[in-house]
């Protein structure tokens, strides 16, 4: 049986307290909202149980959708609002908040 993990989803730039919701392989592992704190660049971090090969859905007040696969080795992953767009980049450090 493959071996899960943990990954931190750090959602980070732009939000403004929107309603997210997480899918991992098809299912609701998570919902909340979230708005940035400008003082420190963080609007909340959520941890998940992933394979390496899952399926990971973003979902942002009906406004935006983000797929990504996590990358082997990689724990951290940065969310960022753009006002087109969700990006999410991979990390390998922990991010670092005032």
């Amino acid at each position: 049986m493959p071996d899960r993990r943990q990954i931190e989803l750090h959602f980070q730039e732009r939000f403004s307290g929107e309603a997210i919701e997480i899918e991992v392989d098809g299912g609701k592992v998570a919902a909340f909202s979230a708005k940035t704190r400008y003082q420190i660049g963080l609007a909340h971090v959520e941890t998940i149980s992933v394979l390496d090969n899952s399926k990971i859905k973003l979902r942002i007040s009906d406004s935006f959708t983000e797929e990504f696969e996590p990358v082997k080795g990689i724990t951290y992953y940065l969310v960022r609002k753009t006002d087109k767009r969700i990006t999410v980049t991979p990390s390998h450090e922990m991010p670092k908040y005032m």
